[in-house]
Protein backbone atom coordinates (compact mmCIF):
# COMPACT_ATOMS: atom_id res chain seq x y z
CA UNK A 1 0.00 0.00 0.00
CA UNK A 2 3.20 2.06 0.52
CA UNK A 3 3.60 2.47 -3.34
CA UNK A 4 -0.01 3.25 -4.10
CA UNK A 5 -0.22 5.78 -1.62
CA UNK A 6 2.75 7.33 -3.11
CA UNK A 7 1.23 7.83 -6.49
CA UNK A 8 -1.90 8.72 -5.62
CA UNK A 9 -0.75 11.53 -3.86
CA UNK A 10 2.08 12.37 -6.99
CA UNK A 11 1.78 14.22 -10.09
CA UNK A 12 0.73 10.48 -11.43
CA UNK A 13 -2.23 10.42 -9.85
CA UNK A 14 -4.31 10.99 -12.53
CA UNK A 15 -3.20 8.48 -14.92
CA UNK A 16 -3.45 5.68 -12.28
CA UNK A 17 -6.22 3.12 -13.49
CA UNK A 18 -8.43 2.02 -10.44
CA UNK A 19 -9.12 -1.53 -11.58
CA UNK A 20 -8.13 -5.14 -10.15
CA UNK A 21 -8.81 -7.39 -13.37
CA UNK A 22 -10.84 -8.99 -10.91
CA UNK A 23 -14.21 -10.86 -12.17
CA UNK A 24 -16.62 -10.98 -9.22
CA UNK A 25 -20.63 -11.13 -9.39
CA UNK A 26 -22.48 -9.86 -5.85
CA UNK A 27 -25.93 -9.85 -7.93
CA UNK A 28 -27.54 -12.63 -7.55
CA UNK A 29 -26.18 -14.02 -4.33
CA UNK A 30 -27.08 -13.78 -0.92
CA UNK A 31 -25.49 -10.35 -0.12
CA UNK A 32 -22.96 -11.43 1.84
CA UNK A 33 -20.92 -13.83 -0.70
CA UNK A 34 -20.46 -13.24 -4.04
CA UNK A 35 -21.72 -15.83 -6.55
CA UNK A 36 -20.40 -19.59 -7.55
CA UNK A 37 -19.14 -19.62 -10.99
CA UNK A 38 -20.75 -22.03 -13.19
CA UNK A 39 -20.08 -24.23 -16.35
CA UNK A 40 -22.66 -21.74 -18.15
CA UNK A 41 -20.70 -18.62 -17.11
CA UNK A 42 -18.02 -19.54 -19.20
CA UNK A 43 -19.27 -17.31 -22.42
CA UNK A 44 -18.90 -13.97 -19.91
CA UNK A 45 -14.78 -14.95 -19.27
CA UNK A 46 -14.32 -14.94 -22.95
CA UNK A 47 -15.97 -11.68 -23.62
CA UNK A 48 -13.78 -10.34 -20.50
CA UNK A 49 -10.69 -8.39 -20.05
CA UNK A 50 -10.17 -9.82 -16.16
CA UNK A 51 -7.48 -11.92 -15.30
CA UNK A 52 -8.63 -12.99 -11.90
CA UNK A 53 -12.26 -14.32 -10.82
CA UNK A 54 -13.70 -15.38 -8.17
CA UNK A 55 -15.41 -17.34 -6.74
CA UNK A 56 -15.21 -21.13 -7.77
CA UNK A 57 -16.47 -24.02 -6.14
CA UNK A 58 -15.12 -27.88 -7.00
CA UNK A 59 -18.22 -28.97 -5.30
CA UNK A 60 -20.75 -26.80 -6.95
CA UNK A 61 -19.49 -27.16 -10.40
CA UNK A 62 -16.11 -27.97 -11.27
CA UNK A 63 -16.68 -28.29 -15.26
CA UNK A 64 -15.90 -24.40 -15.10
CA UNK A 65 -12.23 -24.88 -14.61
CA UNK A 66 -11.41 -27.75 -17.35
CA UNK A 67 -13.49 -24.87 -19.45
CA UNK A 68 -11.31 -22.65 -18.80
CA UNK A 69 -8.42 -24.45 -19.57
CA UNK A 70 -9.41 -25.81 -22.52
CA UNK A 71 -11.51 -23.08 -24.16
CA UNK A 72 -9.19 -19.81 -22.55
CA UNK A 73 -5.96 -20.96 -22.02
CA UNK A 74 -5.64 -23.53 -24.44
CA UNK A 75 -4.56 -26.52 -22.48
Amino acid sequence: MYIHTILLNSQFANSCINNDLRDIEWDGGDGTHPIIFKAEDIDRFKASPDLFARKFDTTVDSKILDLIDKEILNK
